[in-house]
C-alpha cells in the first residue's frame, strides 16, 4: 500500500548551492562571512501544505516584515530531493519566502514513507 496526498499542491523549491555559496563543510551550513547564500536550480514537488501562521506581519525597526511557518507533507521520493535550509519560493500559485528548517519522517508503510518538511520564514537581518 502506498500513501497518498489528499490535496497535493505544486511547491517550487531550490536547495543551497554548496559549490557556489560559501558553505562550511564541518557544520553543513552557509557562512555569513562569505556573502549572500546562493541557491541552485529550482525544482517542483507535490506536497500537502499546512500553515501554522501565514502572512503574519511584524513591525520591525527596519519596516514591516512578513512572517510565517508551517509544514509540507511530501512523499519520501520527493522529500529526498529537498535539503535542510532549502528555499521554498512558491506554494501553489502563491509566491512565498520560506526555508526548510527540519525534515521529519511521519508515516511508515512497508514499501513507502511520508516526510514532513517543516518550514519557517527568516528574519531579514540574518
Amino acid at each position: 500500500m502506498r500513501p497518498k496526498l489528499i490535496h497535493p499542491v505544486p511547491c517550487t523549491i531550490a536547495n543551497v548551492d554548496t559549490d557556489a555559496a560559501h558553505y562550511n563543510p564541518v557544520f553543513k551550513e552557509p557562512t555569513k562571512t562569505g556573502g549572500v547564500t546562493q541557491y541552485g536550480t529550482a525544482f517542483e514537488i507535490k506536497a500537502q501544505v499546512h500553515y501554522n501562521t501565514g502572512k503574519l506581519v511584524n513591525p520591525m525597526i527596519t519596516g514591516f516584515q512578513e512572517r510565517g511557518d508551517g509544514y509540507l507533507f511530501a512523499k519520501e521520493d520527493d522529500a529526498a530531493l529537498v535539503n535542510q535550509r532549502a528555499k521554498i519560493s512558491k506554494i501553489g500559485s502563491r509566491d512565498v519566502e520560506y526555508y526548510v528548517t527540519e525534515k521529519r519522517p511521519k508515516v511508515h508503510y512497508t514499501d513507502a514513507n511520508m516526510v514532513m518538511l517543516i518550514f519557517a520564514s527568516k528574519d531579514k537581518g540574518e
